[in-house]
């Protein structure tokens, strides 16, 4: 069984970051209405690693020296009450690695980090035909209050 590791990624870890990144996109529904581009997702990644830690993070989950995981988020003003809400933005996990505990310990990171800025809520996204995932965020508190719906307007 593996043994995981965590930590904050750096700008050494870009192409790490971009290559789980361009995974999460072709896996996603995103894959079939965003035009990838490389040179965009290195750009909003890199602007995430250099960013203060209180406005952007990117932590990453690896089995040894090897990146296998990583979530992303962002820290933003919450216009409804006093407080700010840290949005994920990413998150995956390499198929073999997933249903592990060490997954979940993404998600507990993230949180961590959004109570350690001040955020006074965490916010989570998930596909809709992905129950499992949802039941995994129901089961350590989180509540759906919204969906979203896409439309290209440019």
């Amino acid at each position: 069984m593996p043994e995981y590791n965590f930590r904050v990624a750096t700008m050494e870890d870009l192409e790490d970051v971009y290559d789980m990144a361009k995974e999460f996109y072709e896996a996603s529904p995103y894959a079939t209405t965003h035009e990838f581009s490389e040179a965009r997702v290195k750009e909003v990644i890199r602007i995430y690693l250099s960013a203060p830690l209180n406005e952007a993070v990117v932590v990453l989950m690896l089995d040894g020296e090897l990146p296998v995981g990583m979530i992303a988020g962002v820290n933003t003003a919450n216009l409804f009450s006093e407080g700010s809400q840290a949005i994920e933005q990413v998150w995956w996990v390499d198929p073999p690695h997933r249903k592990t505990r060490a997954s979940v310990t993404l998600l507990m990171l993230f949180e961590e980090w959004a109570k350690e800025i001040g955020a006074k809520y965490c916010v989570m996204s998930s596909i809709p035909e992905l129950t499992e995932l949802s039941r995994l965020f129901e089961g350590v508190g989180f509540r759906l209050k919204e969906q979203s719906y896409l439309k290209e307007v440019f």
